[in-house]
């Protein structure tokens, strides 16, 4: 009887420390996931910013840009 109430406990015990480790695995992938979609989107904001900056110039566009390139 002594040894059912001790491999209960012990089985009580590895469960918790299971599902302990599986939310902290999901965790950390979500995490992950997460800085490497952040990293992403500063690299494509980076590369568009000269060409924001570029088009913020042209406050009043009358079209001659336009027709002197052609």
């Amino acid at each position: 009887m002594k040894k059912l109430e001790l491999i209960i406990s012990l089985l009580g015990a590895l469960v918790a420390t299971v599902a302990t480790a599986a939310t902290f695995i999901a965790k950390f992938v979500k995490s992950v996931k997460a800085k490497r979609v952040a990293e992403q989107t500063i690299e494509i904001c980076n590369a568009l910013l000269p060409f924001v900056e570029q088009a913020e110039s042209f406050v009043h566009y009358s079209g001659e840009e336009k027709s002197n390139s052609l």
